[in-house]
């Protein structure tokens, strides 16, 4: 398990774990107020959202670039989802469910789009930096890699095509929960970043 205390967050030198406490008490102010917003399953991924949402911060770059003004080559929210992916069996999260979550953590940024129209390029160079990024054990590094750049690649394919978001035979309530738990990191994410 990470300990997220010895990892920056913000450059003002805000943790890790402290600004994935701000999120969780900022969704809890957004329940308190809307008890009937989410359904169950909508609260749970967004909760899992929520934590994993900056773990790609851990990258040695991105801590690096927060304390030197360095370049962290590939933005934390698309590395972050490699937690999930690591982590997702012990979660028994379904293929739908694992997709909302690592939608909802790519998409909680809108810049860097570059790597969502190349994918290939994405993988190449996560593969060949990856050293430089994390102090992965090697021996879960593809298994996690693939896994996650399936999903990645869906993902992708949604966030630059909208209209693939409500393609196939019962996706709107799919769609809606995407876009009901990924807007509302997008907002507790700002809430919590901005006090």
């Amino acid at each position: 398990m990470l300990d997220l205390s010895k990892y920056l967050a913000k450059s003002n030198g805000i943790t890790l774990k402290q600004h994935i406490e701000d999120l969780k008490n900022q969704l809890n102010v957004l329940l308190t107020h809307y008890p009937n917003l989410l359904t169950e399953e909508e609260k749970w991924l967004l909760e899992l959202a929520i934590e994993y949402h900056d773990y790609g911060k851990v990258n040695k770059l991105f801590q690096e670039k927060l304390r030197n003004k360095k370049d962290d080559k590939i933005p934390h929210h698309l590395l972050s989802g490699l937690f999930l992916i690591k982590d997702a069996l012990s979660k028994k999260l379904t293929d739908e469910q694992l997709e909302v979550v690592i939608y909802s953590i790519i998409r909680h940024h809108k810049r860097d789009k570059g790597y969502l129209n190349s994918i290939n390029r994405f993988k190449t160079e996560l593969i060949n930096s990856f050293d430089s990024f994390f102090d992965f054990d090697s021996s879960e590094l593809k298994k996690t890699i693939n896994a996650y750049m399936w999903y990645f690649r869906k993902c992708a394919n949604k966030i630059t095509n909208s209209n693939q978001l409500f393609q196939g035979e019962g996706k709107i309530e799919f769609t809606r929960k995407l876009i009901k738990v990924s807007g509302l990191l997008i907002r507790i994410d700002h809430s919590a970043s901005g006090d």
